[in-house]
């Protein structure tokens, strides 16, 4: 399955239930490595690709799809980089509530942000 179809897919189908709930537990992909992130703008839907290999609270698989869909905001600050592709390893990451509206913030080494 490609994250195209993923980003577009109206159900999970047969994929298997994460370990722990990134949008409800804070610290959830503490050690994860971001690989990818997909902003589709026409369906307001934000993909995050995963590798969870070294993941501390992920026991099952190896990579994860985190899909959120009616996003109204992306935002991502991090330093330049000398190498041509980066896995951004996640220092800690916090769901919260703001203003009624819910707000995933992700934290990486080497400064960088995403919110």
């Amino acid at each position: 399955m490609l994250v195209e179809e993923l980003l577009r897919s109206p159900e999970r189908g047969s994929m298997a239930p994460p370990d722990v709930d990134p949008f409800r537990q804070s610290n959830a992909l503490q050690e994860a490595q971001l690989l990818e992130a997909r902003v589709e703008a026409r369906t307001s839907t934000v993909g995050l690709l995963f590798e969870l290999r070294m993941a501390m609270h992920f026991t099952e698989g190896n990579a994860a799809v985190l899909i959120a869909r009616g996003a109204r905001e992306f935002n991502w600050s991090a330093e330049t980089r000398l190498t041509g592709k980066t896995a951004w390893n996640v220092v800690g990451s916090e769901p919260l509530i703001v203003n009624k509206t819910f707000a995933l913030e992700l934290d990486f080494l080497c400064r960088a942000w995403l919110r």
